[in-house]
């Protein structure tokens, strides 16, 4: 029977619209096609011929729920003997991170005196890292900047995703 494996995506990746399959086939008889499937389902195929040989095709993950998912290969020989299926799991994830920052300190007439904590609330199910940024530092993977300055500061805050899907949104609020 016809053998298969895969080289992409990577096992238990994350992935938004599109992910990317390659692999190798091979067969002592000559091959036929590659076909896809994404939990069962038959998600696309890819024509190959000789004994041996490499495939890759795109498959949009658009319409797929939000979380785990079954990728499975099969390669097909010209006699129509299948290869066993090569699997790989992968999480859809189709929701961008969300970003707040809010200001904890004293305020009087509508500005902050004194010492302030900076605070980023970055929210998603699949949060990779998060930065806070108030225009005098950066600092990646912090949720909070203690900071005294003086002047106006407009502070910033940007969170990425397993999926790689960043997201930045100043929204200014004060506890």
């Amino acid at each position: 029977p016809p053998t298969a494996a895969l080289s992409k995506p990577d096992n238990n990746s994350y992935v938004n619209g599109e992910i990317s399959v390659a692999g190798t086939a091979g067969d002592n008889i000559g091959l036929s096609k590659v076909v896809y499937y994404i939990d069962g389902t038959a998600a696309g195929e890819t024509s190959v011929s000789g004994t041996s040989a490499s495939f890759s095709k795109v498959l949009n993950t658009a319409n797929l729920s939000e979380g785990q998912h079954t990728l499975s290969v099969v390669a097909v020989d010209r006699a129509g003997n299948e290869s066993a299926a090569v699997k790989k799991t992968f999480t859809a994830d189709h929701t961008y991170p969300v970003n707040d920052i809010e200001i904890t300190g004293s305020i009087s007439g509508g500005w902050y005196y004194g010492p302030v904590t900076i605070t980023s609330v970055a929210q998603d199910t699949y949060l990779d890292r998060q930065w806070v940024d108030a225009g005098f530092g950066q600092k990646e993977n912090a949720d909070t900047i203690p900071a005294t300055f003086s002047g106006t500061v407009t502070p910033k805050s940007k969170s990425v995703d397993l999926a790689g899907e960043p997201r930045r949104r100043v929204r200014v609020g004060h506890r």
